[in-house]
């Protein structure tokens, strides 16, 4: 077989070589994206369409587990009920918009089951111990479940929880080796930083938490710390509504406001701030009369100027 010279096989590709060829490739582009935008969207293939009725009927039989885990061991229940939430999270699992009215249902039973949080902190910590006892280890399995649920429950008792576990280095991994090609679990501290980055709103850094490192746990350690001493409210994305560790803190007259994440005390003026008046953009007909009077005689000696000019060039 002959060979092609490599500089022949360019000039054969490239478009600048042949403006007829360039100008037929763009004409049959535009013809092909009006079409797509003329037909719309393609229609779901056979199998598609099975994939999709599978995933709706899943879910239906799901809304039926969760009103039955209502009635069952709230410890077991709450572990099922997690499972789900983090389920229809996922639009890799759930492709059909039903899941997020199941989603929601989830996250409701969970949210009005008194201690939900301490199932999970509790399970964890009985799978921690089988791990040391020898028995299957599914003890990082299991903590990464306990903090991506946590990252879409948000309730007080998650954020005490999730406080808590930013002191928690035990389970630190071993520095990453050139060599290695798997990745190691986190240590707690990082994970809890994380899902409090995704939960809280205003959080008191602006980074992306899927880059944290161990240096960004502690503004978050020193965030907590004042919520827990009770100098500092939060908010849940997405939700208006202000909480402390004990629930939620609505507004009264006889409690103090405590700043919010993202509220900090607005500096006075030096000296007498707390007597100095309002002010308004509504200025008094007496602070007017200076400017109107001045205003006045401008127009006059304009006038002046104006006429006297007349009779110079008369």
């Amino acid at each position: 077989m002959k060979r092609i010279p490599a500089d022949r096989c360019r000039n054969l590709s490239t478009p600048e070589t042949h403006p007829a060829l360039r100008s037929a490739a763009i004409f049959i582009a535009l013809l092909v994206a009006s079409r797509s935008l003329a037909d719309g969207p393609p229609e779901p293939s056979s199998s598609d369409r099975e994939e999709l009725d599978v995933q709706r009927e899943a879910l239906s039989l799901t809304r039926l587990l969760i009103e039955k885990l209502k009635s069952e061991d709230p410890s077991v229940a709450a572990l099922k009920l997690g499972q789900i939430l983090r389920k229809t999270s996922r639009q890799s699992i759930y492709q059909v918009e039903e899941r997020w009215e199941v989603h929601r249902q989830a996250k409701e039973a969970l949210l009005a089951m008194p201690g939900h949080a301490g199932y999970f902190v509790e399970h964890v910590k009985s799978s921690g111990a089988k791990a040391k006892g020898g028995e299957i280890d599914r003890y990082d399995f299991d903590r990464i479940d306990l903090f991506e649920t946590f990252r879409l429950l948000p309730s007080a008792e998650v954020v005490r929880a999730l406080g808590e576990y930013l002191e928690d280095d035990a389970d630190e991994p071993p520095p990453v080796q050139p060599w290695q090609d798997y990745s190691t679990t986190p240590a707690n501290s990082l994970l809890a930083a994380g899902s409090l980055g995704r939960l809280i709103d205003k959080p008191p850094l602006q980074k992306d938490p899927r880059m944290y490192g161990k240096s960004d746990i502690e503004p978050w350690k020193l965030w907590y710390a004042q919520v827990k001493a009770g100098t500092r409210e939060f908010k849940f994305k997405g939700d208006d509504k202000t909480y402390r560790l004990t629930g939620e803190a609505p507004r009264s007259p006889d409690r103090p406001h405590i700043p919010h994440a993202e509220e900090s005390p607005t500096p006075s003026p030096a000296g007498n701030a707390s007597s100095a008046p309002e002010r308004t953009h509504t200025e008094p007909a007496s602070s007017r009369l200076p400017l109107i009077a001045s205003l006045a005689v401008l127009a006059a000696a304009g006038v002046g100027l104006l006429i006297s000019r007349r009779k110079a060039k008369s």
